[in-house]
């Protein structure tokens, strides 16, 4: 028989050798910190509907273009996991259709991430607020509504991706764009680099309202912003444009009818025998694309030369949310 401090030593080894259980509490805590580490930047799905357009999707089953941002911002009044959500449609940011406050707290209760969602009451005088966080500064809580059981509840399905869900039936509200009763069920996907959103409103007699149109999520990427400069100006322009069908049009020398307008998009072949690849697009004067540069998928930098003009885009990760837009 084993001598008493030989079994005792035993189970001590035996209990150090064990890796401890992660509390319910603990395992949320962290993927709370994970899904905060992902979701700050910009989305847009510019990508997919072009896809959609090639692959000859039929109207009424695409799904039209978002833009996505979501920016962290200090509203202790809200709570400790702030962001301030714009989103807008068909690449111009004057179609604004949301703009939200989103705040996350981790909630054992429902093994989840709860997202709470305030809508601002003057939503207008918050546009461009992930620019100039500051015109949040005076908000509070009252100057919001929240819907009962519009929370979006997030959880961790694989190590790297999120799923969030509505719980289903339970989300509805009063639409003044609409002027009736909206029922809303929609989920979510996130990873590090794409947000998809399968969202769908409908009024409580089973009509479609807005959101995604067939069964296919609207697929985001996450976008990286980018400064492009010209030659043969007298000072350097600063033109501000992102992967995902990025557009701004600039005048040479101040000249309109000389304008130039540059379109930037990143794509993921399709085509099995296709090569992913970053596009810089050169239009003039509105009319037919005069250039093409092409580099590889993930390249930081790229430039396009024609005539006596030379145009040079570089990754500018500083400029997630400076877009120069008035």
């Amino acid at each position: 028989m084993l001598p008493r401090t030989i079994i005792r030593l035993a189970a001590v080894l035996a209990l150090a050798a064990t890796p401890p259980v992660q509390s319910t509490n603990e395992s949320l805590q962290n993927d709370l910190e994970l899904l905060l580490s992902w979701f700050p930047g910009r989305y847009d799905s510019a990508e997919q509907v072009l896809l959609q357009e090639q692959s000859n999707v039929p109207e009424d089953q695409r799904n039209y273009r978002r833009h996505s941002i979501f920016r962290a911002v200090t509203l202790p009044a809200f709570g400790d996991h702030v962001l301030y959500a714009e989103q807008y449609r068909d690449g111009d940011p004057d179609k604004i259709y949301r703009q939200r406050i989103y705040v996350f707290t981790a909630d054992p209760e429902e093994d989840a991430i709860r997202l709470r969602i305030h809508i601002p009451k003057e939503p207008q005088t918050l546009k461009g607020a992930y620019r100039q966080p500051e015109l949040l500064d005076h908000l509070q809580p009252g100057d919001t509504i929240t819907w009962d059981g519009c929370d979006v509840f997030w959880k961790r399905e694989q190590p790297d991706r999120f799923r969030g869900e509505l719980k289903r039936g339970a989300c509805r509200f009063n639409s003044k764009r609409f002027n009736q009763q909206v029922l809303l069920n929609e989920y979510l996907i996130m990873t590090p680099t794409e947000l998809w959103f399968a969202d769908h409103g409908e009024s409580l007699d089973g009509q479609y309202l807005f959101g995604m149109k067939g069964d296919t999520p609207a697929k985001s990427v996450k976008i990286r912003p980018f400064e492009c400069q010209m030659s043969g100006e007298k000072k350097l322009l600063k033109v501000w444009l992102h992967d995902q069908g990025g557009e701004a049009t600039v005048d040479q020398a101040g000249d309109r009818s000389r304008s130039i307008r540059l379109v930037l998009r990143r794509i993921r072949s399709s085509d099995a025998a296709g090569l992913p690849a970053m596009n810089l697009y050169v239009y003039q004067g509105g009319g037919a694309e005069v250039n093409v540069s092409t580099v590889g998928y993930d390249d930081r930098h790229i430039s396009v030369n024609f005539s006596t003009t030379s145009i040079s885009c570089a990754y500018a990760p500083e400029r997630m949310y400076q877009d120069g837009r008035g």
